[in-house]
């Protein structure tokens, strides 16, 4: 029983947010459209109506980065930064 409850509140937590957007580039982070010559992920996505969150993958691995902001053009910062090595 306990652990139904442990696992129904964790999963709580862990909402997705709407996707608006993924974009792939190749290795020198130019735009392409043929996923199979992807070498990166960008992935935007619409916490609320003031925060846009940019994840930015390595297809093969980790996420490179974070970044988030209060409008979809990116223009102004709003929250989390995170870079990661």
């Amino acid at each position: 029983m306990l652990s139904t409850i442990t696992f129904n509140f964790c999963s709580n937590l862990q909402a997705q947010y709407p996707i608006i957007s993924d974009y792939i580039f190749n290795e020198k982070q130019e735009n392409i459209s043929d996923k199979n010559d992807a070498v990166y992920i960008l992935r935007i996505e619409q916490q609320d109506d003031t925060t846009f969150i940019n994840r930015f993958y390595n297809v093969m691995g980790p996420m490179i980065y974070q970044e988030t902001y209060k409008d979809a053009k990116n223009d102004t910062g709003h929250g989390v930064f995170c870079w990661y090595k």
